[in-house]
């Protein structure tokens, strides 16, 4: 049953990627600025074997979870709570990447149960072998492996003949290291990957996995999962030394732990150590308790969890889903340059590694040195700071001598990284080629193989934001999501590149908190642009902008960085706050000025009084305003038509001007373009010197192109 519980944690929080394929076995590929003499994984350079290196997730989610219940259980064959709830902890820590490491992990942990019997010291080396044949973190289980032949080599030092058993695995362990870095220079820096983090360490924004454990929220949760059998492990180790094999057991187990809370990279590796080592029975009563309905009511809600988030219908459809644009069907090549080296991976993917290489990867053995000099590189990029200045450091910063002599074809940013997104599209080097909910993907401007996919990203952008020329509109390749979570991502993206209209299109059917968020930062844009173009406030999507932010204020999910790029924009807004940020209309009563004045500001009580006080003919179109923002767009737009349908030629020309193109904006927001054109079109007929002419001009234009 642990066993189905592991499988279910994995599905349920790998849910986006169920139909994809990963790799298990690291590929033969290095990056184009890595040294020649790095190490390669043996194993991946047999081409039978590399074509083996990709698996479906739900086979390496299938093997993962044995692992791991076979790694939390005791040496009874049980599982008692706080094993469950390590068990648990492990799967959200699961690396795809490191399933081959783990398993020799697991194998080698059992070893050092047994070293008693015959030929366990040759069982380690063997498995130590086939980890430096097979795995880049081989330097973990020659560590491990390592203290445990000293601790049987100093438990046999009276015994003549035990010292030779013991001995002989040791010496050719070392000879072999030995000779190993002498002829391959670069075995040294991979065996030394286990500690070599610890001098390195590069800014979380472009390594997050070599970060402290605490530093995910994933990992803070498996850290508080785990920390119950690791208080159970370090109480048995400090009261078990008496004898050298328990003192090596001690020192591995510090030596799992600081690496697993140092660095996310390891976590999973270490935690899989970790459980295997200690494989005595819980000693606190409560956790030894061991009732089936405990693990069967853990197998209900995670099976719950993998109904809810996982779209099933492609799956049994036998269908994937494409969820990361492929840019290898751009026909474009070269080297493709990360500004989040997490996303090694994505790019070792099929044919990427040999069309489009990566400049530099997560291989900090090999190019460690340099993350200093290339995180300065991916500083500038997101800060477009392309010509040459003089850094803090007394260094000459600056990014287009790096780029004209890497000449990248394409730049990869996180999707989550709207800044850095938002930078680029300002830059006249770059433009956005694809997006999905990872990557978002940046071409070279002066690389003509770009330029077709180039066009066509931008075709898709104008379309999602000014729907026109819809028969020969495609997302196909260019902009994909394959959940709501995904949605949520691209949507926070296209509000970077400043397509506000085209984000909320994402999160029309989603009403959580994380889309809210994302809906808060689009109808900010919105306000901002008109505002801009303007130099005065849209009482529909101004006022809409407040009031949402100022409720999504005061909710409890909001972070530090996220509260202050709302008020930042809030105070852009609303300042000042007394009165209106424009003349007054000679022709607008003092009710109906106070009444606009609370509208920009988004006080919505005050608005509601002074509705009161406004002439009737008017009252219906401030009241749709006042509605708006707690109405979905369809029913805003609905409402505007109405009012608008409504309107009493008493109505002033400008006031009717001003409706008819708050009313294009709802249609545009709704999806209605020919509804849009036409509402802009008459607000141009009534009142051809409204404030928002300049901006409804644009809007016209591309509605119409």
């Amino acid at each position: 049953m642990s066993v189905a519980l592991c499988l279910l944690v994995l599905l349920g929080t790998n849910a986006a990627w169920l139909s994809d394929q990963v790799r298990v076995l690291p590929t033969a590929s290095l990056a184009v600025l890595a040294p020649t003499d790095s190490w390669r994984v043996p194993l991946s350079l047999v081409p039978t074997v590399e074509s083996l290196s990709e698996w479906p997730f739900l086979a390496v989610a299938a093997a993962a979870a044995v692992l791991i219940a076979l790694a939390c259980r005791d040496e009874n064959g049980d599982a008692s709570l706080d094993r469950l709830f390590a068990a648990v902890g492990l799967c959200l820590l699961m690396q795809p990447s490191h399933l081959l490491s783990a398993g020799l992990l697991l194998l080698l942990s059992r070893e050092t149960h047994a070293q008693a019997r015959a030929g366990a010291g040759w069982r380690i080396a063997a498995l130590v072998l086939a980890g430096v044949l097979g795995t880049l973190e081989f330097g973990l289980l020659l560590l491990l492996g390592g203290l445990a032949l000293v601790g049987q080599l100093l438990d046999a030092r009276k015994s003549p003949s035990a010292v030779r058993s013991a001995l002989w695995p040791v010496v050719v362990l070392a000879a072999g290291a030995g000779l190993a870095c002498a002829v391959w220079p670069g075995f040294a820096h991979a065996a030394l990957r286990p500690v070599s983090w610890l001098w390195i360490r590069p800014p979380a924004a472009l390594l997050p996995a070599l970060s402290p454990m605490i530093a995910s929220p994933t990992g803070l949760l498996a850290l508080i999962l785990l920390l119950p059998f690791w208080s159970l492990q370090w109480w048995a180790a400090l009261s078990q030394r008496d004898d050298a094999q328990s003192l090596s057991r001690l020192v591995s187990l510090m030596v799992c732990h600081v690496m697993g809370l140092g660095c996310l990279w390891y976590s999973f590796l270490t935690g899989v150590a970790l459980v295997s080592l200690h494989r005595g029975p819980a000693r606190w009563a409560l956790l030894s308790w061991r009732p089936r309905t405990v693990l069967t009511a853990a197998i209900a809600v995670a099976l719950g969890r993998v109904l809810l988030v996982t779209d099933t219908a492609p799956l049994l459809a036998g269908a994937p889903v494409q969820r990361l644009v492929q840019p290898t069907a751009w026909n474009t090549s070269g080297p493709v340059l990360l500004l989040n080296l997490g996303h090694t991976a994505d790019g070792r993917q099929g044919t990427m590694a040999r069309q489009l290489p990566l400049l530099v990867d997560d291989r900090w053995d090999c190019l460690g040195s340099f993350y200093p000099t290339y995180a300065a590189i991916c500083r500038d990029l997101r800060e477009v700071r392309d010509f040459r200045y003089l850094r803090t450091d007394g260094e000459w910063g600056g990014y287009t001598p790096w780029i004209q002599a890497w000449s990248p074809a394409l730049l990869a940013v996180d999707s989550t990284d709207t800044e850095s997104i938002r930078g680029l599209s300002l830059s006249t080097d770059w433009r956005v080629m694809g997006i999905d909910g990872r990557r978002t993907l940046f071409g070279r401007a002066d690389e003509p193989r770009n330029l077709p996919q180039m066009r066509q990203a931008l075709n898709c952008l104008l379309t999602l934001e000014w729907p026109a020329r819809l028969s020969a509109f495609s997302l196909e390749n260019t902009i994909l999501s394959g959940n709501a979570a995904d949605d949520r991502i691209v949507a926070g993206a296209l509000c970077g590149l400043r397509f506000p209209y085209a984000g909320l299109r994402f999160l029309r059917n989603d009403r959580s908190t994380a889309a809210e968020r994302v809906r808060v930062l689009c109808h900010l844009e919105l306000a901002h642009r008109v505002s801009r173009y303007a130099s005065q406030g849209s009482l529909l999507d101004q006022y809409r902008a407040v009031v949402l932010a100022r409720r999504y204020l005061h909710s409890a999910a909001v972070s530090a960085e996220d509260r202050t790029t709302i008020e930042r924009a809030l105070q852009t807004l609303t300042h000042p706050t007394d009165a209106p940020p424009f003349p007054a209309r000679a022709d607008e009563p003092p009710p109906e000025r106070e009444l606009r004045s609370a509208l920009l500001n988004g006080d919505e009580a005050a608005s509601r009084r002074w509705l009161k006080e406004i002439e009737p003919p008017l009252q219906p179109l401030y009241q749709a305003l006042i509605n708006a923002p707690a109405r979905p767009a369809q029913d805003v737009y609905r409402e505007l038509q109405e009012v608008v349908k409504t309107m009493a030629d008493t109505v002033s020309a400008a006031h009717r001007g001003e409706a008819q193109f708050y009313l294009g904006c709802a249609a545009i927001e709704a999806g209605e373009s020919l509804m849009a054109i036409g509402a802009f079109e008459e607000s141009a007929r009534l009142a051809p010197n409204l404030p928002f002419r300049e901006i409804r001009g644009v809007y016209l234009g591309q509605l119409t192109r």
